[in-house]
């Protein structure tokens, strides 16, 4: 699903760049965008109340000319 997402925005959308958040207890969700190219560009410490208390907020994004290179590395995956 997510490559599928990518193919669309960076491909049929012409999307320069995807942008995302991710909480840091979630560090599933960190790699997994990390498989798909995305790359952590900072944190947002004690940004968001979550469950009683405040955790950061990874900032990640996702670059079409990273996307148009990896596609072929990633061809017939």
């Amino acid at each position: 699903m997510e490559r599928a997402a990518l193919k669309m925005a960076f491909e049929e959308l012409s999307v320069r760049k995807l942008c995302c958040e991710v909480l840091d207890f979630n560090s599933r969700v960190t790699a997994f965008h990390q498989h798909f190219g995305f790359r952590i560009e900072g944190t947002l410490s004690a940004h968001k109340l979550v469950n009683g208390r405040y955790c950061d907020v990874i900032l990640m994004a996702a670059f079409a000319d990273d996307w148009r290179k990896s596609k072929e590395a990633n061809e017939g995956e």
